[in-house]
């Protein structure tokens, strides 16, 4: 049962996916900033559920959260504090959703038959004290949005 839904549920993933490439290809003005101002302000007084919801969901599409944080900033200037909250928590969730998914349909075995090395040396310099600090003082660091990458490859 939970390999039928686990082929479900990717390829519901997979043709979600495909379908807005397909959207996109056929109509590229559809993710130009003023359609997407235009899409959020049509929902009125319902915006920021909208807001909330798409930053929920970006993850998802591994679209990063900065345009998102900064159309946050020009689409309601008063609550600025309120939309870093929202962005914190899309964030969260969004890795907590797909740490769980990617485990959920056996990335992590497939990873760890394909690269025991690896994986093993991960987990030694995971358990090293100063991994904590420097994962700790890495994700405050704003210089580079490549961040994540940068922290991969000094582990591997």
């Amino acid at each position: 049962m939970v390999r039928i839904c686990k082929k479900v549920f990717l390829g519901l993933w997979i043709c979600v996916i495909i379908y807005l490439v397909y959207l996109y290809i056929q109509n590229p003005a559809i993710a130009s900033p003023e359609n997407i101002r235009t899409f959020i302000a049509s929902y009125g007084s319902e915006a920021m559920f909208v807001y909330i919801s798409l930053t929920l969901v970006r993850g998802f599409f591994l679209i990063p959260s900065t345009p998102f944080v900064i159309g946050g900033a020009m689409l309601f200037p008063d609550k600025l504090f309120f939309i870093l909250i929202i962005s914190m928590v899309g964030v969260m969730f969004s890795a907590t959703v797909l740490y769980y998914f990617s485990d959920m349909l056996g990335f992590s075995h497939y990873l760890e038959a394909k690269y025991p090395k690896k994986i093993g040396k991960w987990k030694q310099r995971l358990q090293d004290p100063k991994a904590t600090y420097f994962v700790l003082g890495w994700s405050f660091f704003s210089f580079s949005s490549y961040r994540f990458d940068l922290l991969c490859s000094w582990y591997c």
